[in-house]
């Protein structure tokens, strides 16, 4: 009963001296350069990525918010892994992703260069198309039966990254960074024995607009 009692007084402390609110405002419209890399990649073209983040600052250097992305990037597979529906098959592929990510950072604060850490989690919506837009097409046949899946999905992902914030003002910021996305897209069942998951290693920059709340 004395530990329940002392638990709930140092919860209700923490709370009690936590914003409600955050301090701060932040939108971060955001661009870079991406490469596509795992376990079916031979090789990767230079690829390009944008999008945005809305974070809340609940307290110096912790950032929350909702980030979205699109990235682009061509890559070489390995040639043994596919089978496509056309002949002969192309292992050029375009990968496309429309990203939806929960994203967490934390810094130590600092006035005008700030180093920080960055994890996120999220929905990773992909496709791989052919040199005129389409869909690659992956062909299962197993006794008499033939099933052809298009090579898109969506898949959970996580992504890590780090770099520099740089504050010119309290109000204006910018972001340099390198991020690395897990995308957890392998699923043997639907796109045979040797699929693996495709990640993306990503280096861009944002300009963070900062509002105070408090």
């Amino acid at each position: 009963m004395r530990t329940r009692l002392l638990a709930s007084m140092v919860i209700a402390g923490l709370m009690g001296t936590s914003p409600i609110f955050g301090m701060a405002l932040k939108f971060a419209p955001a661009g870079g350069a991406v490469w596509a890399v795992g376990e079916e990649i031979e090789s990767s073209d230079f690829g390009y990525n944008f999008g945005g983040a809305v974070e809340v600052e609940v307290w110096k250097g912790f950032d929350y918010g909702l980030r979205y992305y699109y990235s682009d990037v061509s890559a070489n597979l390995h040639p043994i892994l596919f089978e496509f529906d056309s002949f002969p098959p192309t292992l050029h592929p375009q990968f496309i992703h429309h990203v939806f990510q929960l994203t967490n950072s934390w810094s130590p604060g600092w006035k005008w260069v700030d180093p920080y850490v960055r994890g996120c989690a999220g929905l990773y919506s992909w496709q791989q198309l052919d040199a005129d837009g389409d869909l690659y097409e992956y062909m299962i046949v197993q006794d008499a039966d033939t099933t052809i899946n298009e090579l898109a999905a969506a898949s959970f992902g996580i992504g890590i990254g780090g770099g520099l914030r740089i504050w010119p003002t309290e109000f204006l910021g910018f972001r340099l960074g390198v991020d690395y996305d897990l995308i957890f897209s392998e699923d043997r069942e639907k796109f045979g024995a040797t699929d693996a998951n495709e990640n993306l290693l990503r280096v861009g920059g944002e300009v963070i607009f900062r509002i105070p709340l408090m």
